[in-house]
């Protein structure tokens, strides 16, 4: 549903703007299309689009995104100006595109006061992403599916798909899996199965792969496509 303007207030407890979005106290919404999600308290979402089953935590920013169905944004994080798949899972205290400054000119301030500069390069935050808490990912970034962000980290470069990262700035840690897992991971999409697939198989996605468990995803995969 499209919400033009929706606010709650610091005694609501919990405000059902439809049947499928549950809005916490002192919530702002503008101009943003929600569809099956719980909005935190004190969140703010603007121009944005949340898919279904998305969690919004507490005080979490949402400006100019897009965010995936089943993707969990953390309390207190920021995301502007980002794409983010679906299945990611994103702490608190994160910052996803903020703003870049120019280092090369006379100062960083930005004297015009224009808004130019928040209109650079998105960033894309494919499915099924992992970020630990207080990371920060640099604007026009591409962080690849099923990637690993850890904690504390500054992200200033492109993450491949499955790769695990950490530090100030990032750096290459290793891979979540071999490199044949992660072709035929990425292959089978799984996480475009219809979410009522995925609860009914959650054991199936829960367990340590190995090569029977995912034959059986990519068989369930196969037989949903």
């Amino acid at each position: 549903m499209n919400i033009e303007v929706l606010e709650t207030h610091n005694d609501d407890f919990v405000e059902k703007s439809s049947e499928n979005v549950s809005v916490y106290r002192s919530v702002r919404i503008v101009n943003s299309e929600v569809n099956r999600s719980t909005i935190g308290d004190y969140a703010y979402v603007k121009d944005s689009s949340l898919g279904n089953n998305t969690l919004i935590n507490r005080n979490a920013f949402i400006l100019n995104s897009k965010i995936g169905d089943g993707s969990q944004i953390g309390f207190n994080t920021k995301v502007m100006y980002a794409e983010v798949g679906k299945f990611c899972s994103i702490s608190w205290d994160c910052s996803i595109g903020g703003p870049n400054h120019n280092m090369k000119a006379c100062t960083t301030y930005n004297l015009t006061g224009d808004r130019l500069h928040y209109l650079e390069t998105k960033c894309i935050i494919k499915d099924d992403v992992w970020m630990g808490v207080g990371v920060t990912v640099m604007r026009g970034l591409s962080i690849g599916c099923g990637s690993v962000i850890g904690s504390g980290s500054v992200v200033t470069h492109d993450v491949d798909d499955y790769e695990i990262v950490a530090g100030v700035p990032a750096r290459h840690l290793g891979w979540g899996f071999d490199e044949e897992i992660r072709r035929r991971l990425k292959e089978s999409r799984w996480w475009e199965l219809p979410l009522e697939v995925i609860k009914e198989n959650h054991e199936l996605f829960s367990k340590d792969i190995n090569e029977e468990v995912l034959e059986q995803i990519l068989i369930l995969t196969s037989h949903n496509s």
